[in-house]
């Protein structure tokens, strides 16, 4: 899996395989939260969000039985962590 983040001008868009769209990008005190526009998780269909840490995006992709959720069916890992790559 792989998420492809561009700087336009106006903001960031991404690729994911077939998706593409806008990337938000939000700063709360040292953390950095990134949110793909129109990228869905399976259940529920919610834009997909991810945090930066150590030089990697970590998405949660599965919750728990307080908050069950599945972000991509096709991982079965809890958590996805995507490298940077130049």
């Amino acid at each position: 899996m792989s998420i492809t983040i561009r700087k336009q001008a106006g903001g960031y868009n991404y690729t994911a395989g077939t998706n593409h769209g806008q990337v938000q990008v939000q700063h709360q005190d040292s953390t950095t939260y990134f949110t793909f526009v129109g990228l869905k998780g399976a259940d529920p269909a919610d834009d997909v969000e991810a945090v930066w840490q150590d030089s990697m995006l970590v998405i949660q992709n599965t919750g728990n039985s307080m908050n069950p959720y599945t972000r991509f069916e096709q991982c079965d890992a809890k958590y996805l962590e995507l490298v940077r790559q130049r």
